[in-house]
């Protein structure tokens, strides 16, 4: 069990964890347009980068923030999350 929790914190430390995640957003992404674009089902491709972008933005600076970054890119990572979590609203509630 205690190699296991190692590797988990050496790959947080790494920041290779973070990595991984921002390719699966991005993976998740692509499947997602193009199962709209097939099917014109599902979220519609804008929004759905609006929530990715703000997912993918906290994990950018999770990730800074472990491997001990400057706190000004931190911020910049957050205040961009902000803004996509704003656009993801404002595009949700133009449909309803």
């Amino acid at each position: 069990m205690n190699d296991l929790l190692d590797s988990i914190f050496q790959m947080l430390s790494s920041g290779e964890l973070f990595l991984y995640l921002c390719l699966a957003i991005c993976l998740e992404c692509v499947v997602l347009t193009v199962y709209w674009l097939v099917y014109k089902r599902g979220v519609k491709p804008t929004g759905l980068l609006a929530t990715n972008m703000a997912g993918g933005s906290l994990i950018a600076a999770l990730m800074v923030a472990v491997s001990s970054g400057p706190k000004s890119v931190i911020l910049l990572l957050l205040l961009c999350s902000l803004g996509f979590h704003v656009l993801d609203v404002i595009l949700r509630w133009q449909h309803e």
